[in-house]
């Protein structure tokens, strides 16, 4: 790619630096549950977040939506030396790079990353009592065309990411209980998209690979869980996510502040057995290995204020699948659909300016998908999480949330199983945070040979 930087004695830095990260490799696959291929994913990592949900949100560059870009800049800067801050208040663990970092943002050229250890402890019942870890590296670059080359509204964003360790299911259960955790150990380029901005925000076209989660089905204030039930649903067939994003479009609209719609046409590949999150866009075009399709939409109403509350958002959206289902009873379905509801509320709000998105925050979720196909007809989380803790902890987070999933009786699982979930994230210092995290999953699966499971976690994360 040709790159330009209005720094002209770094141009070649640039260049170099966002090659050698487009051909690093990094990610992950997700675990099998039960026969289902169970994708999860951690959104709220630097340089990773979602997408915009306001026009207010959609006209910021997409580097500060992400939060690959600290905002403000930090002041004084993250380095060593008289003038620098003290290692332990630095945003990234590894600054600003004695300038060179700060002069590629400003040219436009943002580099994020994270490094994420996780070990859990299955207390009792569970498929298998035991102890287990995880690794996650994830580095990403986003490219600011507007800064780079004057073209008002492009981003260019590469994302790769690492997994190691568990790759089983210790638990048993269908929900998931970390938003980590595949099926093998991998590396690979996750995300290669571009991204057109149009209108002043009010139009947003993105096309290349791409994790759909980040625009479609997410809520934010459920990020924080070790889970990913509050920000995903496993009955979401064939959607084109962590670990495995696919080639795809999608448009959203922002015709007014707090109104929004979007709809995305993604390879369906995964669901004919290709990794779409290891390969380039193929199987998008059509080939002799697959013809599918995943295709989502979603609208919403999000607001500032309700009342004497603070934000919030409500939103619908609906999917479809057109690959071919083995369903329950022995046969083929020729494609699936569902639908789902997404909600949260900010039910108090912190004061002082730079706390609009501290307080406590309530969310619920519902997904549906054709019992014929989907071991999980219905899956719903509700909970709330406390962002701000206590005074002088207002980086701290401390969650709560349920969540359950129907088992299609079709499938020959019984009942429910619920997740119950309780964390607490410590900000440590700057750039370092440590979560335990404890879970409680009844009726794993719906399969009685398997007892109610107590899961703990410490999770780990070093942003750099």
């Amino acid at each position: 790619m040709l790159r330009k930087s209005d720094h002209p004695s770094r141009e070649h830095a640039f260049v170099i630096a966002f090659a050698l990260l487009a051909g690093t490799c990094a990610t992950v696959r997700a675990q099998s549950l039960a026969g289902v291929e169970v994708e999860l994913g951690p959104l709220d990592s630097p340089g990773r977040g979602t997408g915009p949900r306001t026009l207010e949100e959609a006209k910021k560059p997409v580097a500060e939506q992400n939060t690959a870009l600290p905002t403000p800049p930090p002041s004084p800067r993250e380095w060593f030396g008289p003038d620098g801050k003290s290692w332990f208040d630095w945003s990234r663990a590894t600054g600003d790079w004695g300038g060179i970092r700060t002069s590629m943002e400003e040219g436009g050229l943002t580099i994020a990353g994270s490094f994420t250890l996780d070990w859990s402890s299955v207390w009792s019942g569970g498929a298998e009592n035991r102890a287990y870890t995880r690794r996650w590296l994830d580095i990403n670059a986003t490219l600011d065309l507007d800064k780079l080359l004057g073209w008002k509204g492009g981003t260019v964003y590469a994302d790769f990411y690492h997994y190691g360790g568990e790759t089983g299911n210790p638990v048993g259960d269908v929900q998931g209980t970390n938003a980590y955790i595949t099926s093998r150990e991998l590396d690979q380029l996750a995300e290669l998209w571009f991204q057109q901005s149009l209108f002043d925000g009010k139009l947003r076209i993105k096309a290349g690979k791409i994790d759909a989660n980040v625009d479609f089905a997410f809520l934010s204030s459920a990020s924080g869980f070790v889970s990913a039930n509050g920000t995903w649903d496993i009955n979401q067939l064939g959607q084109p996510t962590y670990p495995e994003p696919a080639t795809g479009i999608l448009a959203f609209v922002y015709p007014t502040e707090n109104i929004y719609a979007g709809i995305g046409l993604f390879d369906g590949a995964t669901q004919d057995g290709i990794r779409t999150g290891g390969r380039g866009p193929a199987t998008f075009f059509s080939d002799s290995k697959s013809d599918s399709w995943y295709l989502i939409g979603e609208a919403g109403l999000t607001w500032k204020e309700l009342g004497s509350l603070g934000q919030g958002l409500l939103a619908a959206g609906g999917w479809g699948h057109t690959g071919d289902f083995a369903r329950f009873d022995g046969g083929t379905e020729e494609g699936t659909a569902g639908a789902y509801v997404l909600f949260q509320q900010q039910f108090i709000r912190r004061e002082g300016e730079g706390n609009e998105n501290k307080g406590l925050f309530g969310f619920a979720r519902w997904n549906w998908a054709d019992r014929e196909v989907s071991l999980v007809t219905h899956h719903v989380a509700l909970g709330g999480v406390l962002k701000g803790t206590f005074s002088g902890r207002d980086a701290d987070e401390f969650g709560v949330m349920w969540s359950f999933a129907d088992l299609s009786g079709r499938s020959g699982a019984t009942g429910e199983e619920h997740n119950v979930e309780v964390f607490y994230k410590l900000q440590l210092f700057g750039s370092v945070s440590l979560t335990p995290d404890l879970q409680y999953i009844s009726n794993p699966s719906g399969n009685s040979a398997i007892d109610d499971a107590w899961v703990g976690t410490l999770s780990v994360v070093i942003s750099f």
